[in-house]
């Protein structure tokens, strides 16, 4: 994606430097960037680097930054979809500006609050967006509702989430003028709560009925409705119709180049679709284009998920410690954001890593800390058939019981993907149990003979059958 809506300018040099100053100090890019600007307030031209500083005392004081050609700040915040027309780096220094003017003023009018909380979310700052927004006290503002009701979404609080969806839908029922903008934003972040609450066959009849009437959407709410369908059928297991609707979206999302999370999105479930069918080159273009994607344009909770999908990618080609670092990368997105949707994930992931290098203690410690998260998500059924297959170690009966439990719940959730992976867990329990190697030899033999199994199960089971002992994550 072409990079052409800047509209703070910093050059690579000075790019990557306040990337290495970040990473060094521990502190996020619009905070290097508001020290920079302070130390050289009075000289902001840029004058390269210094080689070889002989002290690290201040990192700032070795480079400038150069002039911003900066718009009157007003004329963007003042229209609704302003974080459309950023980058990420804008945002981080509209971060700044904002601290600087929210901090000189002592009263601040909701729109100044709303608008603050818009960016802090964005780059991943929730606890404190969520802080401000409760600052603002008309109920009636759907703006207000709204937005806490994706922030909530995406920390994982479904509680304070259902609660604000409820008062979202009361609002959009009163004021139901002019209010379009409002109700899609509202549909999209529906699904999404449906999709993490009750799961993803409800998630996915949801928006089967929006798009029945995708007349009334323009092209980029279309867009969005299609990616959420094929995250949908891809989490079903359905990758030949979740690939058809990733697609349109793309055609959708075309000609509204800032839908930065959506398109990112997008082009990493086609990415996790094509790991999943054992094309791994083509995987790596969709993934990779989008983390490109994300890391200019999107927000740091889609980061995080590409992240994931990175790490699942090198996971599958045996590059376990790359593998690991990119979900060690995600659970610090979810640490630092306050988020236990992505912490649940990360760790989950990890927990699969772990067993595939047959650290079983280090396993089970991670997928049981996030048992009760899971519970949370209507996800537990995906821990628990991880841990099924480590109990099955200590206790072969017992733990064969948790899988099938899984199992059922999985397909009382329509996932398809999630049913053939219990079947796969079951059958790497019976090779690792005396007697009962050939009744896990036939269920594998079953999966590697289904049309329906993807090609990546097939290869684990392949390895399965061969080396007992390499039980690999999916």
């Amino acid at each position: 994606m072409k990079n052409d809506r800047f509209i703070f300018t910093i050059d690579k040099p000075t790019k990557n430097y306040i990337s290495e100053v970040a990473k060094k100090s521990g502190i996020s890019t619009s905070k290097v960037i508001k020290e920079i600007i302070q130390d050289h307030a009075s000289d902001r031209q840029f004058d390269g680097i210094v080689q070889n500083p002989q002290s690290d005392s201040n990192l700032t004081n070795h480079r400038r930054l150069n002039s911003y050609s900066t718009p009157d700040l007003t004329q963007i915040l003042s229209k609704q979809n302003f974080l459309e027309l950023l980058s990420n780096d804008d945002v981080d220094f509209l971060i700044y500006s904002l601290d600087g003017y929210t901090n000189a003023m002592n009263f601040l009018d909701d729109q100044v609050i709303i608008t603050y909380a818009k960016v802090l979310k964005h780059r991943g700052y929730l606890a404190k967006a969520i802080s401000i927004l409760n600052s603002i006290e008309d109920k009636y503002n759907i703006e207000k509702q709204l937005l806490l009701l994706s922030i909530y979404i995406s920390t994982g609080d479904i509680p304070k989430a259902n609660t604000h969806l409820l008062h979202c839908t009361e609002l959009l029922n009163l004021f139901s003028h002019n209010l379009k903008k409002y109700r899609n934003d509202y549909l999209i972040l529906k699904a999404e709560l449906i999709w993490i609450n009750e799961g993803v066959l409800k998630a996915h009849e949801f928006v089967k009925k929006c798009l029945v009437n995708s007349q009334q959407f323009d092209d980029n709410v279309l867009g969005k409705l299609y990616c959420l369908e094929g995250e949908f059928l891809r989490d079903k297991g359905n990758y030949g119709a979740a690939k058809t609707s990733y697609n349109i979206a793309l055609q959708l999302l075309k000609n509204y180049p800032y839908e930065g999370n959506y398109i990112a999105r997008t082009n990493k479930g086609l990415g996790s679709i094509y790991k999943n069918q054992g094309n791994y080159v083509t995987s790596s273009k969709y993934i990779f284009n989008a983390l490109d994607i994300s890391k200019k344009f999107a927000d740091k909770i889609t980061e995080s998920s590409v992240l994931a999908s990175i790490g699942s990618l090198y996971l599958a080609q045996n590059k376990d410690e790359l593998g690991i670092k990119m979900l060690q990368e995600k659970a610090d997105i979810g640490r630092r954001a306050n988020s236990i949707r992505e912490i649940f994930y990360a760790n989950y992931e990890l927990g699969m890593a772990t067993v595939e290098k047959g650290d079983y203690k280090t396993a089970r410690d991670s997928l049981e800390d996030i048992m009760g998260i899971g519970s949370k998500f209507k996800r537990r059924y995906y821990i628990d058939m991880w841990r099924g297959l480590l109990r099955s170690f200590e206790d072969f009966e017992d733990g064969i019981k948790i899988i099938q439990k899984s199992k059922s719940e999985a397909r009382e959730a329509d996932e398809e993907k999630k049913i053939y992976l219990a079947d796969y867990l079951i059958a790497a329990s019976c090779l690792n149990k005396t007697g009962q190697e050939k009744k896990g030899e036939n269920i594998l033999k079953v999966l590697m003979n289904n049309t329906s199994t993807s090609k990546q199960l097939k290869r684990n089971a392949q390895i399965l059958l061969k080396y007992p002992k390499v039980i690999k994550s999916i």
